[in-house]
């Protein structure tokens, strides 16, 4: 156990990880349900991808500040993942919200 702790390195700059964890844990989930919020009121398909694609697209200006600003950095990864990401987690999101929508209407039908 006490190798483990010497071979250990310890970060000394704790405001990088602080705004990593902000952004990955606050900012990011809060734009999705934001945009998941905006989702739910809209009923045509077009306003609704253009939707998810603005809210992919500020998600990749806040992590393309944080490239800037040094708070993360790629290592085998691009700018083009991200926004894939981005993609790909707005429309599980909705996805998720749909099945977990429908699931309570069949329940409250089944009583």
């Amino acid at each position: 156990m006490h190798e483990e702790f010497t071979t250990a390195k310890y970060s000394h700059d704790s405001g990088n990880y602080t705004a990593f964890l902000i952004i990955r844990s606050i900012i990011i989930p809060l734009v999705v349900l934001i945009s998941l919020n905006i989702l739910l009121h809209q009923f045509n398909t077009l306003k609704s991808c253009i939707i998810i694609v603005l809210a992919s697209f500020i998600l990749l200006i806040v992590s393309i500040i944080s490239l800037k600003l040094k708070v993360i950095y790629y290592i085998n990864w691009n700018i083009e993942f991200d926004y894939l990401y981005f993609l790909f987690l707005h429309f599980f999101s909705y996805y998720i919200h749909k099945c977990y929508h429908s699931f309570l209407v069949k329940g409250v039908e089944g009583r």
